[in-house]
């Protein structure tokens, strides 16, 4: 229940600093790496000044997406089931707070047709994911912004590698392996002590919390949805007028139902098998699953899309 959108307006669009800023002293992380309060403010300033004024990847979905991955960390009991710790939390949190960075608001997709800057620069992979890792990563060259001045070359080596493989993660290309991975994972009793198993357990949240708006309240979702919609609508106009067509789902004269249509896929082949394995993990979490219900049914009621709906939940 808690309102991004709300926090957004009255913090004249802080919200992602403020939220970070209040999670990482109430789990005392400062205190636990000696992190400079001056600094990790003028990091956090930057960082979110850095997000681009994007329909939908900007920093209110930064904060809507810290805010999923700290409520399943700790009332959802990733942070107990999995066995993090210090290092974990920080990665985890600094994950979700810049895994949009600077995101210019048209897809991977769309650089690499166009052979853009960024695409050529990182070689057609993961183009974004990377750009924003490369720019705060190289932000924290300098001393002003250096919040792992005080670090140990372990634990600054752990956080970094932690974050990276979790941005990187997101990248929607990389998803069916991913998830993959973690079924299998999950089909194992061994605890989940290894570094790699709790990283891979973070990279599907992260996932969730970044994609999976269709599992919060449905006027959340509606929020979330329209906004996603004007940036899709974005894009198709712009590929239009480079390629003559648009993708999926992004063409603005198809209207409504086309993208309702997407969303409902979406919450079936990717969202879906998704939340259903975190809450594998996770049993806790398993009330989202009745938001997802609703959201599903909202589409098809609406605009009878049953052909695409979906996708059956456990539970």
């Amino acid at each position: 229940d808690f309102d991004v959108i709300q926090l957004e307006k009255i913090s004249n669009g802080n919200a992602l600093l403020l939220l970070m800023w209040q999670l990482l002293h109430k789990c005392g992380l400062p205190n636990n790496f000696d992190i400079d309060d001056t600094v990790l403010l003028n990091f956090l300033q930057i960082v979110n000044g850095g997000y681009h004024p994007n329909p939908y990847h900007n920093s209110q979905h930064a904060t809507n997406v810290l805010h999923f991955v700290q409520y399943v960390v700790d009332t959802g009991g990733m942070a107990h089931t999995i066995g993090m710790d210090a290092c974990d939390h920080l990665a985890i949190l600094l994950a979700s707070v810049v895994h949009d960075y600077s995101h210019p608001g048209f897809n991977n997709k769309f650089h690499i047709r166009t052979s853009s800057y960024l695409a050529v620069l990182y070689n057609d992979m993961s183009v974004l994911e990377n750009h924003s890792l490369a720019q705060v990563f190289q932000l924290c060259r300098e001393p002003l912004y250096n919040i792992f001045a005080s670090f140990s070359e372990e634990a600054f080596q752990t956080v970094r590698k932690s974050v990276i493989d979790m941005v990187l993660a997101t990248n929607m290309e990389h998803h069916q392996h991913i998830l993959t991975r973690f079924q299998a994972r999950l089909g194992e009793p061994d605890p989940w002590c290894k570094k790699d198993d709790q990283r891979l357990a973070m990279e599907c949240v992260l996932k969730l919390a970044d994609a999976g708006d269709c599992c919060l309240p449905t006027r959340q979702y509606i929020h979330w949805a329209t906004l996603q919609e004007m940036e899709f609508y974005s894009q198709g106009d712009a590929e239009k007028k480079v390629f003559g067509t648009s993708s999926p789902f992004m063409d603005r004269l198809q209207g409504r139902p086309h993208f309702a249509h997407g969303q409902l896929c979406f919450m079936k082949y990717v969202v879906t098998p998704l939340i259903n394995a975190i809450c594998r993990l996770l049993p806790r979490m398993r009330f989202v699953l009745q938001y997802l219900e609703k959201n599903q049914k909202m589409w098809i009621d609406i605009y009878g899309s049953k052909r695409s709906a979906g996708a059956k939940v456990d539970g």
